[in-house]
């Protein structure tokens, strides 16, 4: 943990992609060896998880093979899975994993998404956050024309999107 930890701060997955093999090794073992000794870290802290995700979505986008494409995607996805259960904020790990899984998984239009923000909007109520906003409604309209959705379900998420967006400009300053 502390051997990788600082080949993070600051960084983001363009800055990790760029990052030399031989530091981006270095980190990416260290965060392994961490995460398969001590997922939930010390039990205080998910850093293990979000910094695994953000490995794997670097390791995305620096390889052209397909299959590790979609291996890497699927252990994006199981680290939300696994914080989730660890440490509960399901509403807003719920939606963050729909927003991975529609802009870098490769799951945009799937009723999978779908599944993954309409169970994070049920959770989140008013409260969900407002990254959720935009691409839930892109799924929908996607999803409807591909006539999965009825008139009445996209009506009711449309509802329940813009109770979102009112309460969220009301109440929070981002």
């Amino acid at each position: 943990h502390v051997i990788y930890r600082p080949f993070l701060k600051g960084k983001d997955v363009p800055d990790l992609v760029k990052m030399d093999e031989g530091n981006f090794n270095i980190a990416y073992d260290n965060w392994k060896k961490a995460y398969e000794i001590a997922p939930a870290a010390d039990g205080q802290r998910p850093s293990h998880y979000a910094d695994g995700r953000l490995f794997n979505r670097a390791l995305m986008e620096r390889t052209t093979d397909a299959a590790k494409k979609k291996e890497y995607a699927a252990m994006v996805s199981r680290l939300y899975d696994e914080e989730i259960q660890c440490y509960k904020n399901e509403a807003y790990l719920l939606g963050r994993k729909g927003y991975d899984m529609f802009y870098y998984l490769g799951n945009s239009y799937s009723i999978e998404t779908y599944d993954v923000f309409k169970k994070s909007l049920d959770k989140g109520g008013k409260d969900s956050e407002y990254v959720i906003l935009e691409p839930m409604a892109e799924v929908v309209v996607y999803l409807y024309q591909q006539k999965k959705l009825t008139k009445e379900e996209v009506r009711a998420i449309h509802e329940k999107l813009t109770e979102v967006g009112e309460h969220n400009i009301k109440n929070n300053e981002r």
